[in-house]
Parts: structure tokens; sequence; C-alpha cells
């Protein structure tokens, strides 16, 4: 685009896509001087991510279109993730099983978990027919094998883990738990330290080796960005 934006002033040099619902509840994709590029003929849809939005037809299934409103993968499934890293997961519509597709449309991880997420840092979140979590590189291959009630995305390298007595700890990439499953909470690092609650309920922090740098004696923790002046 040339110039100021048609929307809130916006300037951009690359044309700006918004997703927007039209008077019939039907979805689509106008650019930043109000022109519909992709028509509004979709139940729902995703914002794009990497060049590809997640888009639900008329039957309810679920597939992908590019910045032209092409269907690069065709709407088949039950549902789909945005794509990240180059992959997403989608939801089969025959036994409602979960897998990971390319940016093609190629099926790169069989759809055989009750659940697949997003990757992050290279490893993806399964859950398996029994219900344990686990992680997925991006070959399918199961680097943390499906052994926890509970887990979250990697962030900073670690991700959290929650054991088969419902308490939180770290692993690293490799499925070492770097920090023991102890405790009854835990937040993701950022900037190298995690917020944590003991048995207790109390609140504290630790860094990446497990050390509590601030003891777990508090109500309440809450992060909180230093803002510099200077």
């Amino acid at each position: 685009c040339k110039g100021g934006d048609a929307l809130n002033g916006i300037q951009s040099k690359e044309p700006v896509l918004f997703l927007a619902t039209n008077l019939d509840g039907l979805c689509g994709f106008i650019d930043n001087t109000g022109k519909e590029v992709v028509p509004c003929q979709y139940e729902d849809a995703y914002d794009f991510s990497e060049g590809l939005a997640a888009v639900k037809n008329k039957n309810d299934l679920w597939g992908f279109i590019d910045e032209t409103g092409k269907e690069v993968v065709p709407c088949q499934y039950e549902g789909a993730y945005d794509f990240h890293e180059g992959l997403a997961a989608v939801k089969n519509k025959n036994d409602l099983l979960w897998g990971i597709i390319d940016e093609t449309g190629k099926e790169v991880v069989p759809c055989q978990y009750k659940l697949a997420r997003n990757f992050h840092e290279g490893l993806a979140i399964v859950l398996n027919t029994n219900f344990l979590y686990g992680f997925i590189d991006e070959t399918g291959k199961e680097v943390v094998p499906c052994q926890y009630e509970g887990s979250g995305d990697f962030h900073e390298g670690l991700a959290i883990v929650v054991n088969t007595s419902g308490l939180y700890g770290f692993i690293d990439k490799t499925g070492k738990e770097v920090i023991k499953p102890i405790y009854s909470n835990v937040n993701s690092f950022v900037d190298g330290y995690a917020i944590v609650a003991n048995s207790n309920g109390l609140y504290g922090v630790i860094d990446k080796t497990g050390d509590e740098v601030v003891p777990c004696r508090y109500k309440h923790i809450a992060y909180n960005r230093v803002i510099s002046n200077e």
C-alpha cells in the first residue's frame, strides 16, 4: 500500500488484512483500503499466521487459505490450529484424532493423538489415547514420552509438566526433569525466572537451576516489567 491506510490511520508498506464478519455472520478478510480480498463466505476463521489462515466452511470443516483467498489446504478437518514454525495441528473428521500438517497440507505426523498443539521452540504438546501428555518433534518422534497429567509449551528452553500426583515441575527438551515436580502451581519462565507456589499455596520465584531466589512466603506474586527512564 502507498500512503496512509483508510482504517485507524495505520501506515504500512505491506498490505494489511483484517478479519471481518458481515451482517450475515460470515467471515472474510478486507485490506486496509476496505477492499474485500477474501469474500465473506466462511462460518469461522482465524487471523493469518505465517501467510495462512484457518477457515471453516459451511459444512463445519476447516482448511487453510493464503492471502489471495486460495484454498491451499482443503476444508476437510474437524478442527485446526494456526500455523506455527511451519506446521499446524489438525483434527480429522473420522475418528476425531489430531495430527500435524505442513504448509502444503502434507500430513507429516499421522492423526493419532487425542490432542496436538502448536510447535514452540521445535516441540509440540500431544495427548495420547491414555490421556497422558508428552512432546513430539517435527518428524513426529516422541522426544518426551506421554507420561504426564498436564504440560505447557516450551519457553526459554523449559516446559511445565504435571506429574500423576498433580505436582508441577519443569523439563528440558530432552525430557530431563531439571526442576522436579514439587510445586502446587508454577508459571512459565520469563527472563530466566518463574513464579512458583509451594504445597501451602505460598508463592516464590525460582531460577532455571531450581534455586528459590525468592522464598515461597508470599500470598501472591505477579510479573512486572521494569521500565527504564533512560
